[in-house]
């Protein structure tokens, strides 16, 4: 009995789904597909809140196999800036149908990107000028500390996506009138315990950027 008890409370997370079939079973489908195939039957919301529950949940639902496979996926989207504090993101379907939804901000979207589904954006909070994320599935934002001590009120920035590895990575710089290359340039990804790294070969597309001198509202 306390080898039995002991085996079942140390599962570990490869174990959490194993890809073998069900013991004492005729059924002839592998326990990973049965659970993926649960997993496909749930809202992105209810997802978000699974991952909360366990790292071998979390783990599970991120599993590249599960993301690849298994998860719903919108052929194209994208999200309109429409006022200083609205935004609508758009899904297309297969079919030709669209579906649309309204975003509300407390602050104006400033430099706007979107990117994957997520949003970065320029806003004022607390006085201060910040660089904040946005999820509108869940409805989630974040402030994004600055890479230095100093005011990100001249800083522009992008936001990207890399499939591969299924991570996000945001670009931030500062350029002051036509000066180039910029002196301070910074890369992040988007990823639990990740810091801000200094870009030692800047990139020649941020010559494109244009003088503005309403610094209150970066333009491009």
């Amino acid at each position: 009995m306390d080898n039995e008890n002991s085996s079942s409370a140390s599962t570990s997370a490869s174990d959490f789904i194993p890809n073998k079939r069900l013991p004492g079973s005729s059924c002839d489908i592998p326990t990973d597909m049965l659970v993926f195939g649960i997993l496909r039957k749930l809202s992105v919301k209810t997802l978000c809140r699974l991952k909360c529950v366990s790292k071998d949940c979390c783990t599970l639902i991120e599993k590249r196999e599960y993301v690849d496979k298994n998860q719903p996926k919108q052929p194209f989207k994208f999200a309109i800036h429409d006022t200083d504090h609205t935004v609508f993101t758009c899904s297309v379907s297969r079919d030709g149908s669209t579906t649309t939804q309204s975003h509300e901000y407390d602050t104006a979207l400033w430099d706007f990107r979107y990117c994957n589904g997520l949003i970065s954006y320029f806003g004022i909070i607390r006085g201060s000028y910040v660089l904040c994320l946005s999820n509108p599935t869940t409805n989630q934002n974040i402030e994004v500390n600055s890479p230095t001590q100093q005011s990100i009120k001249y800083c522009h920035h992008e936001l990207g996506f890399n499939p591969s590895s299924n991570k996000y990575k945001i670009l931030i710089w500062e350029q002051v009138g036509t000066v180039y290359p910029p002196t301070d340039c910074y890369v992040r990804t988007l990823e639990e315990g990740s810091s801000w790294k200094p870009v030692n070969n800047i990139p020649h597309v941020l010559s494109r950027l244009e003088e503005s001198s309403d610094y209150d509202r970066p333009k491009w």
